[in-house]
This record gives structure tokens, sequence and C-alpha cells, in this order.
């Protein structure tokens, strides 16, 4: 009864116990010595070009950079934001686990993947693309930053919104994120162009995007041709139209009293 261990003078350990009335056999083993990993020292870098296609249609191309400072990087769990899924799967230098759970509400819930490199390494590049839910196209808000990587030291990184002039983008900023000067682009991204460039400073973030039909804008340049002679003025005209935002079946024009 009344055990008690405390360290000796010669890096052992001294046991004592009071009143022991019945024999005692005392059994012990080397425990060895124990070694705490310290966690990784993780920076990373995201680059995020999120391609709006209509509301609840969104794909995201992302890229990490990882920096490690203390060992080197064999996995890493990263969180999407809400409404979002991977849809790249096991790529060269990596392989992706799912990690969310089955039962778990598709509506609230985000998906967690965990990422193992192939070759644990202090600096690591990965390409991932992710696009939106079933689920995204109810929600009148979608936030297209929050990618996490759990426990990381630093995250920041940049994002950019490209979309064609068939969609009215808005956009929320949370408080650490901030609008930037996008670099500089001659080219377009198939038909969608550069809206904006935002920066984020941490993870959590918020960059919350809505997206509605733009109204339609046309431009009509026209030319005319008119020949006039004793009994009779002919018109010909050209219109040429240029028509923005969404796409339009037919058009209308009024003749003012001229016949075709």
């Amino acid at each position: 009864q009344d055990l008690q261990v405390r360290a000796a003078e010669s890096n052992g350990w001294l046991l004592t116990a009071r009143d022991l009335q019945n024999e005692v056999v005392l059994i012990w083993r080397d425990g060895g010595r124990l070694v705490r990993e310290q966690p990784v020292q993780l920076d990373v870098r995201g680059d995020m070009r999120v391609l709006i296609d209509g509301p609840g249609a969104l794909r995201t191309e992302l890229a990490l950079d990882l920096q490690s400072y203390n060992r080197p990087v064999e996995t890493f769990v990263l969180r999407l934001p809400p409404h979002t899924t991977l849809v790249t799967g096991n790529a060269q230098g990596y392989e992706v686990s799912d990690l969310t759970d089955p039962d778990a509400d598709v509506r609230t819930d985000r998906q967690t993947v965990q990422i193992s490199l192939q070759k644990p390494s202090t600096q690591a590049r990965l390409q991932l693309t992710t696009q939106s839910t079933a689920e995204a196209a109810q929600s009148e808000q979608i936030n297209v930053a929050n990618y996490e990587v759990i426990g990381a030291l630093r995250q920041s990184g940049q994002v950019s919104l490209w979309a064609s002039e068939d969609w009215l983008v808005d956009w929320s900023l949370g408080p650490s994120v901030r609008r930037v000067a996008g670099p500089d682009r001659i080219e377009g991204l198939e038909e969608r162009k550069e809206l904006a460039t935002f920066e984020y400073f941490r993870q959590p973030c918020d960059l919350e995007v809505q997206v509605a039909p733009q109204g339609t804008r046309k431009e009509v340049e026209p030319q005319y041709r008119m020949q006039i002679s004793e009994d009779r003025v002919s018109l010909e005209a050209r219109l040429r139209y240029r028509i923005r935002g969404a796409r339009e079946s037919f058009l209308e024009f009024d003749r003012n009293d001229w016949q075709l």
C-alpha cells in the first residue's frame, strides 16, 4: 500500500511502500527513451484560380506550395470550402485519402482529405482541382477561398476570379482578405476574363461570391446606302450588333414606315 515512485540520484528510480503484509512480487521492464516527435512547422502558399460558369457552377485550379522548417513533410490534412469537392484523384508524387465522415451532412459539412507525399520533402508543390457540389446552387453566396491546411504555421496566397460576360459576379471579403492589383495578362482564359484578384493572410478566411445572370447590353453600328429615283427610294441597311451579357435568340427593330 502507499506505493511511491521517485527519481534516484544515480539516474534511476526509487520505489517505496508501506504496510506490506503478504508476499510481494515486483516486475519491471526497460521502458526505453521516450522521444516526442515535434509537429511539422509548415508554411503554405496558395494560388487559386476560380472559374465561374454560373450560379453554383464553379471550378477551382489550386496550387499549394509547402515549406517545412524542421523536418520533411510526409502527410498533411486539407479541409475544403463548403459545397466543394476534390475532383483530382491520386496524381504523380502524392496520394489522396478522403477523411470525410460518410454519414456527414453534405449541406453543412466540409470535405476533408489527407494528402500523402510519395517522397517526403521539406519543399513541395501540388496541383489540385475542385468543383462546387449540387448544394452550391441552393446557396446565395459561396466561399471560394477557404482551403485550410490543418495545423499549418502560416497560410497565405492569392485568389483570382474568372467569368464570362454572361454573369454578374459580386463578392464580400472577410477581415483577412483584401483586393489587390492582378498581374498584367494579355490573353483571357477560354471565354472568360479576370474580374478581380485578392490576397489572404491566414486560414480559415472568407471570400464569398454571388453569381447572377448578366443583363443584356446591345451595341449597334449601322451602315446605310440610299438610292433615289423618280418614283422610288431604296434603302439598304447593314446593322452590326454586339451583344454582351445574356444571349438573345432574336432582335427587334422599327422599320419607321419602310417596306421590306
